[in-house]
């Protein structure tokens, strides 16, 4: 088993030195400004232990019922909790994705199989991935003792998977008494969530667990905030029972309702961010490199060089997140996170001199 050093991210280094495009958050977001009387009110009493008022909020913008939300110290809590919650033995993960599930699952005592993506395939799924999936049920579905994890939009890729097919997978996955957890913690830098997330299957689906953060979108990753949403009403209070209390500080929660109640600006900032992506695509295919359709604010890339050319954009004061541990990738993956257009630019220019 893998142990706690063998998964590593993003965004680790926290050097002023630099220019870190390593992290996959959204770099034009506007920090929320609380009053002296809100961080009062914050600190100097016990949270809410179950979110209440933000989870109403967050049933507002999703239309999920309230009582099928549990608010969570980030997706990562929610992914940890869920692992041990779901009441499973078996799980399929579709690869390469972000290592959260892995190692929740390995903690979890639950047994791993993995499917993957393919690099001829742009990293796209389709049906080779169903095949996977429906193979991997008929060994271990129809005892509700498995589950099926899939990353939409993925990390690292930043690819879709279109609502018809990911419906096919829930159905699929219904017939075989399986649950299909969904983590759509980059849906919110889709062109157009409701083409993408799956929430408004949650209600008539108890086998849909879906995983969504604040982090990412919203650029709050020292906050830590994050939910799941299922109807399945054993999980949910499974999870709100093996939840530590008081596990969602009270300024997360206060920071929570401001961002959902005043954020009408972002989609001007996905906009950029596409108008960016676009940019620095086109400069980096000029260049030979190979670029992986995205539909978020970061792009999968693959450079063929025989350097360690992770060290030498560092030499060179530049942070991307070298993919070498994930699953079905290498060192030859990086993914780069949309940055300022001067950002880009910079990119583009030590890359120009390294290749």
């Amino acid at each position: 088993m893998k142990d706690n050093n063998d998964y590593h991210h993003g965004g680790e280094l926290n050097r002023r030195d630099i220019i870190d495009l390593s992290v996959n958050i959204n770099n034009f977001c506007k920090v929320p400004k609380l009053s002296d009387e809100e961080i009062m009110r914050a600190t100097a009493f016990y949270p809410d232990r179950e979110s209440k008022e933000l989870t109403k909020c967050i049933s507002k913008r999703s239309g999920v019922c309230a009582g099928n939300i549990i608010v969570g110290n980030g997706a990562s809590e929610i992914i940890t909790l869920s692992a041990f919650c779901l009441g499973i033995s078996a799980a399929l993960i579709v690869e390469p994705t972000f290592s959260g599930y892995e190692r929740a699952l390995n903690a979890a005592g639950v047994n791993i199989s993995y499917c993957y993506l393919f690099e001829k395939d742009d990293f796209i799924f389709g049906n080779s991935q169903i095949e996977a999936i429906e193979k991997f049920l008929r060994e271990y579905g129809h005892d509700s003792g498995c589950a099926v994890y899939i990353c939409n939009p993925n990390n690292p890729t930043g690819a879709c998977i279109a609502k018809s097919v990911l419906k096919r997978v829930l159905d699929i996955c219904r017939e075989a008494k399986a649950k299909l957890v969904i983590d759509e913690s980059f849906v919110d830098f889709t062109s157009d969530i409701k083409k993408v997330s799956m929430a408004s299957f949650v209600e008539d689906y108890p086998n849909l667990f879906i995983i969504r953060s604040f982090t990412k979108i919203y650029s709050i990753p020292g906050i830590r905030l994050g939910y799941g949403m299922c109807s399945d009403k054993d999980i949910v209070g499974k999870i709100r029972l093996m939840q530590p209390e008081w596990s969602v500080s009270g300024v997360a929660q206060v920071v929570g309702k401001k961002l959902l109640s005043n954020d009408a600006y972002l989609q001007d900032t996905i906009s950029f961010i596409q108008r960016e992506k676009t940019y620095l695509t086109d400069g980096l295919s000029d260049m030979g490199i190979k670029v992986y359709p995205s539909d978020t604010n970061y792009i999968l890339t693959r450079i063929k060089t025989k350097s360690d050319f992770h060290k030498l954009l560092l030499d060179n004061g530049l942070y991307l997140r070298n993919c070498d541990n994930f699953l079905g990738l290498s060192g030859e993956y990086f993914r780069i996170a949309i940055g300022s257009h001067s950002d880009n630019e910079k990119l583009l220019e030590i890359f120009e001199k390294l290749l």
